[in-house]
């Protein structure tokens, strides 16, 4: 038999289950942002470690790679910048992003945008000399001492490995939903013929 209920609580259930489609719905799009913020973060972390998200880098920088023996790093402090990527729940859906300090002091916000937007740096004669001293032990000086530019500035390109992650994220679920809509409509034709 069932359970007695009050009014109150008969119109509590009743406004309940009007909302219910609606919670539903939310919680179908959260879970879906999730996998896509979750997939998007991996789809960069797993580019970043083969290299295929970065542009190809100068001489000097391989160089200098190869000598400290970071040569499998497509960027400066990358397990860095990997540690410091998040999935985190915001008030419209899941984002993943940097959080927190780099290893070289900055916020990850920052290295981050350095890398996606690149950067002009202005040369001052005391960083001149520390990346002279830097060269020089690590054995990359041609016996010259002194630096054979006088650039006043660097320039650091935009490599954008989240923009080039996003994109192949995004390209990898076309292509698995054409998969998914191609398997429905060879079903749906071979049952037809039978």
């Amino acid at each position: 038999m069932p359970a007695k209920i009050k009014s109150k609580d008969w119109k509590a259930l009743q406004k309940n289950i009007r909302r219910m489609p609606r919670l539903v719905r939310d919680n179908q799009v959260q879970s879906l942002a999730r996998k896509h913020a979750e997939g998007h973060k991996k789809t960069l972390v797993n580019g970043l470690r083969d290299g295929s998200l970065v542009k190809k880098q100068s001489e000097l920088t391989r160089k200098i790679r190869q000598k400290t023996g970071r040569s499998g790093e497509a960027l400066f402090g990358q397990r860095s910048m990997i540690r410091g990527l998040k999935v985190r729940k915001t008030a419209r859906g899941y984002l993943h992003g940097p959080v927190g300090k780099h290893k070289s002091g900055m916020s990850q916000k920052k290295v981050w945008s350095i890398h996606e937007l690149g950067a002009r740096i202005k040369i001052t004669p005391k960083m001149r000399l520390a990346f002279v001293r830097f060269l020089g032990a690590l054995g990359l000086l041609d016996g010259d001492s002194r630096p054979k530019s006088r650039k006043r500035i660097i320039r650091i390109p935009a490599r954008q490995p989240m923009k080039r992650a996003l994109n192949e994220y995004l390209r990898s679920e076309a292509r698995k939903q054409v998969d998914v809509e191609t398997r429905k409509l060879v079903r749906s034709k071979i049952q037809r013929l039978k």
